[in-house]
């Protein structure tokens, strides 16, 4: 068998997955709870209140770390 490799630009999936999930606030209450304790912490840590670019990075970083993971766990 052959080696297959999916490659996903991820800028734009980030984007789409935080869209969606703005858009699920006020009807999730976990979720908007959970929001808007990350933007009080952004405030208290004087960084940005728009918490949009925040959560596309904090994405992100999740997205690489869990890559990390699964390429160490079937790349050895």
């Amino acid at each position: 068998m052959g080696d297959y490799r999916l490659e996903v630009e991820q800028g734009p999936v980030m984007e789409e997955v935080i869209d969606n999930l703005i858009d699920e606030l006020g009807t999730n209450e976990q979720l908007t709870k959970w929001v808007v304790e990350f933007a009080n912490e952004n405030l208290a840590n004087e960084r940005a209140w728009d918490v949009r670019s925040s959560l596309i990075s904090f994405s992100e970083e999740i997205l690489k770390r869990s890559i990390r993971r699964l390429k160490m766990r079937y790349l050895k």
